[in-house]
């Protein structure tokens, strides 16, 4: 099942994201950072160690949200300002700083505090101007494709060897979108990858419901849970969606990257 799960992993974002060349960079992030890749995880944890294990993951996720958003928003403030070195170091020490203190709190506060980061993200993100819309890349897609193979690995293989708290940790990271980013920034375009790293941010809410329905239905209904959690993902992202794109900005020809 892990093997399968590691091969449809790369495939459906692959489909999910093969639009997001004429839609802009913080589409793509949206894009990205839908819990595609996440949603194989868990229904590989729940195939191979169990739909209460699959839950627990999904809870530990859930209570992380607040580390993503940290993630996304001092990803792209720092890119904009000193680099992609800069803003990968200060990315990772952001999302590792807010998971460890967000181990030390109930997990129902840690998710109550998720959907608050949320709120404030949203309100936070500065509206960064882009290049033109460009076609992707077929290296750039590749890229992508593997991190999501990876993350689904790096997920699953965590929770079978230390635990479903880690392994929701582990889930969690933007692995894709900061892959997106990062192959944009590494091209010059800082704006560019600064929107992919904002963009993540709008599509969380996603990932937040997906979360939450398989941590609260998986126990009770089993695999049987994951088509619920799929249809109130799909809700959230048509809503998160049209939020999205009131916030964007034209895109344009002369603006640097």
């Amino acid at each position: 099942m892990l093997l399968i799960a590691i091969v449809l992993a790369p495939l459906v974002m692959f489909l999910a994201t093969s639009t997001e060349g004429c839609l802009g960079p913080a589409a793509g992030g949206w894009i990205a950072g839908l819990p595609i890749a996440f949603a194989v995880t868990l229904f590989a944890v729940a195939r191979t160690t169990g739909a209460v294990t699959a839950s627990r993951v999904a809870a530990s996720a859930a209570g992380h949200v607040p580390a993503q958003v940290a993630f996304g928003l001092i990803f792209g403030a720092v890119l904009v300002r000193w680099g992609l070195t800069a803003a990968g170091i200060a990315g990772v020490l952001g999302y590792v700083t807010a998971s460890v203190t967000l181990a030390h709190i109930p997990p129902y506060a840690a998710i109550a505090l998720g959907v608050a980061a949320l709120a404030a993200g949203a309100a936070l993100i500065p509206r960064q101007p882009s290049r033109t819309r460009r076609p992707r890349k077929p290296s750039t897609a590749i890229v992508i494709c593997l991190s999501a193979a990876v993350a689904v690995l790096g997920a699953t293989l965590a929770s079978q060897a230390a635990g479903p708290v880690l392994g929701g940790a582990v889930a969690a990271f933007p692995a894709t979108s900061a892959t997106r980013a990062i192959s944009i920034a590494a091209q010059g375009k800082r704006n560019d990858a600064a929107n992919v790293a904002f963009g993540l941010i709008s599509s969380l809410p996603c990932f937040l419901v997906l979360a939450l329905v398989v941590a609260a239905a998986a126990p009770h209904l089993g695999l049987y849970s994951f088509p619920i959690a799929a249809a109130g993902a799909l809700a959230a992202a048509a809503l998160t969606w049209r939020h999205m794109s009131r916030r964007a900005l034209p895109v344009t020809g002369s603006v640097p990257g």
